[in-house]
């Protein structure tokens, strides 16, 4: 499966790094999107980087790296606001189940 403190920096990176940038974007920034936008990108940045590192596609990964910028583009050029971000978490889990 790997290495568990590979594993252990994978979640760190993709779960716990968001959530904590985003208490600090916030109040920097002038709207949710533009918080979400900013602080998706590290799960984004990690899985990219990882992918190259490892020389092993993510493939679970990549759905969401997809899920990201389709829902970023939704957000910015429909004017939907932060909504699609805030959902494309389960954008990923539905493609996922319908695999």
């Amino acid at each position: 499966m790997g290495n568990p403190a590979w594993q252990i920096i994978s979640l760190l990176a993709s779960g716990l790094a968001p959530v904590l940038s985003y208490l600090f974007v916030r109040p920097q920034v002038d709207s949710d999107l533009a918080a979400l936008a900013i602080v998706w990108f590290i799960p984004v940045l990690w899985t990219l980087i990882s992918s190259l590192w490892r020389r092993r596609l993510n493939v679970l990964g990549m759905l969401g790296v997809a899920a990201y910028g389709i829902t970023l583009g939704v957000s910015i050029f429909t004017g939907a606001g932060s909504l699609p971000l805030k959902l494309h978490h389960a954008l990923v889990a539905g493609l996922v189940g319908l695999v």
